[in-house]
Formats: C-alpha cells, sequence, structure tokens
C-alpha cells in the first residue's frame, strides 16, 4: 500500500509546478522533430534544462514539450485518460490501480513501461535482461487538482482536455539506475488538447523532473559514470566544466529517450 504522505506530497508539488509554470526558466534546449503514423505534420519537440523557485529554493530541472497535430477523428481525449485503459489489453504498457488510505477523488496506478529498454543501442540479449531483472515501472497518481491548463495567458483557442498525473516518489522494483521513476523528488506528465479547426487539434505533452540527476547508474553505490566526471573535474581544477558538459549531455540523451517511450505510448493507446 502506498503511505498516504507521499500521495498528497506528490499532489502538492505537481500542482505547484502546474500554477507556477510561469516562473520556469530555460536554461538550455534542444529542439528537433519527428514524423508519426497518427501525426499529420511533424511534431515539435523540445528538450531543456531550467530552473524554478520552489519553498523558496530555486531548484534545477529537465523536461520536455511535444507538441502534435492530429485529427479529431482520432477521438484522443478519453484515451488519454488511464481510467480508461484499465481494463484493456495492453501489450507495450500496463495501468494497474493501487489502493491507499483514505482514497477518495484521487487514484494511484502502477504504470508498467515494457519498450522502456526498446529505444537504447544495446545487443537483444541484454535488453531482455533488463526487462526481466529490473522491469520499468512507476507509482503514478492522478487527481482533479492537476488538471489544470499550463497556460497563464488567456487565448481565443479553447482547451478541450487538460490531463495530468505526478509521479509519487516511491520505487516499484529493484533498478540499477540512479535517476529513474521513484527516485524523481517530483515529476508531472501533462496532456492538453486544442481545437484549431473542424479537423484538426493539437496535443501538447509536457514533462517535468526535478531535480537534475546526482547520478546515473547504481553499482553497489557507486556511479561509475557520473564519478568519472567529477573526478576528471577535480584534476583539472574544474577549468572545463568537465562534470557539467556530460551531466548536460547524458541528460539531453536521456531526455530525448524519453521522448521516444512517450510516443510509443501514444501510438499505443491510439491504436486501441
Amino acid at each position: 500500500m502506498i503511505e498516504k504522505q507521499l500521495v498528497e506530497k506528490a499532489v502538492k508539488e505537481g500542482k505547484f509546478l502546474i500554477d507556477h509554470w510561469e516562473q520556469l526558466l530555460i536554461e538550455k534546449s534542444k529542439s528537433f522533430s519527428t514524423q508519426l503514423p497518427f501525426a499529420l505534420y511533424p511534431s515539435q519537440v523540445q528538450c531543456f534544462i531550467g530552473k524554478i523557485e520552489m519553498d523558496e529554493i530555486t531548484q534545477d530541472l529537465i523536461g520536455v514539450c511535444q507538441k502534435y497535430i492530429i485529427s479529431k477523428n482520432l477521438k484522443i481525449g478519453e484515451k488519454l485518460r488511464l481510467h480508461a485503459n484499465i481494463n484493456k489489453q495492453q501489450n507495450l504498457f500496463e495501468f494497474i490501480p493501487v489502493s491507499f488510505e483514505n482514497q477518495k477523488d484521487d487514484h494511484i496506478f502502477d504504470l508498467k513501461i515494457h519498450p522502456f529498454y526498446d529505444p537504447l543501442k544495446l545487443p537483444n540479449r541484454f535488453k531482455s535482461y533488463f526487462k526481466k531483472h529490473f522491469p520499468m515501472s512507476a507509482y503514478v497518481v492522478t487527481s482533479p487538482n492537476l488538471n489544470k491548463s499550463l497556460k497563464t495567458i488567456e487565448t481565443t483557442q479553447k482547451e478541450s482536455l487538460t490531463y495530468c498525473y505526478a509521479f509519487i516518489e516511491k520505487q516499484t522494483g529493484p533498478s540499477f539506475l540512479g535517476y529513474g521513476p521513484g527516485k524523481f523528488e517530483k515529476a508531472i506528465k501533462h496532456y492538453s488538447l486544442t481545437s484549431l479547426n473542424a479537423q484538426e487539434e493539437e496535443l501538447i505533452l509536457t514533462g517535468v523532473i526535478l531535480p537534475r540527476s546526482k547520478k546515473m547508474l547504481k553499482l553497489g553505490g557507486f556511479d561509475p559514470i557520473y564519478g568519472f566526471a567529477k573526478l576528471v573535474n577535480w584534476i583539472t581544477f574544474k577549468q572545463f566544466n568537465v562534470f557539467e558538459k556530460v551531466q548536460d549531455q547524458l541528460e539531453f540523451q536521456m531526455l530525448e529517450h524519453h521522448v521516444k517511450v512517450h510516443e510509443e505510448m501514444l501510438s499505443s493507446l491510439l491504436e486501441n
């Protein structure tokens, strides 16, 4: 059973991120496009590194914003809600309800992400091993308090859907990753759907994670990747900002990986 305080913490901090979205400062970003079968045009994707003031403390964060123009005939609105996918057979993703103390309007799901390792450039035997021994999943919570727009300025285009879930700071199982679901102190995934005309609508998927990574791997309590980068940083007296460059590069790679996983999820939801 999930502890009540962890659920309340995830909802409270997720709501804060949404309510204070205009205070998010993007310091570095990387933009690119993808072409998916369900999208009418190439997507617009932005991965970013930034900061936000939270609890009177400036916190580092990373995030991604994915924009797609899709046909209204797909009727994607209800398909995005986790409740709509509980009883459906999902080959790539599973949405398993989890009970918790004093459950009311908030709902928890164990989100199992089967294709998490697929985009990695590794031999299939390694991917199979990771899937079997380190399955990727996360506890997430949906709440009416999170279903709010990220837009702070009124526009003539009205959102027909705003839907968000927050990640709970609790691991679901063993992991060799030093940074991932269950280790995020605060994280949300936010969807918005806006009608553009009689045939088209815009889907925006926004994900934010904070703080930034302190470890990439967890091998006996040691992270060989960041550990080596910090050692080189120390040897060179921080003159070349080795650790900062390594951290930036790895986090951008991680965000691009998550974009691929998000797109796998969207494709899977739309197929059902």
